[in-house]
């Protein structure tokens, strides 16, 4: 919507960095609530950000500054890909050592 990306450091620490197109670092914000990250989805219709853990074993619903907005668990080895389908309401996840896709409804 902005012509930003979002992007994720997995841990150590875990951030939501945001920047212009052409690298240039808008904002960081330190994610305390999952123990790794390890994907992203943007939903531009309400300008919120889907965030994955793998550690966690969860799916974020974030505001895109990071705050958490809702937490939902996921029993899914190592989940290390995100991405909805808005239209269709589909939340996908993909599992590396299963690998499976796995299609839920958006909650």
């Amino acid at each position: 919507n902005n012509n930003h990306l979002y992007l994720v450091n997995e841990k150590s620490p875990c951030l939501l960095i945001e920047t212009d197109l052409d690298g240039n670092i808008i904002s960081q914000n330190k994610i305390d609530f999952a123990k790794d990250l390890s994907g992203l989805c943007y939903d531009k219709t309400k300008n919120e950000l889907w965030m994955i853990s793998d550690e966690s074993k969860a799916v974020f619903k974030c505001s895109p500054d990071g705050k958490l907005i809702q937490k939902y668990v996921v029993d899914i080895e190592q989940i290390e890909g995100i991405a909805i389908n808005f239209s269709q309401n589909k939340l996908y996840i993909i599992s590396d050592p299963e690998e499976t896709l796995y299609i839920f409804n958006l909650p």
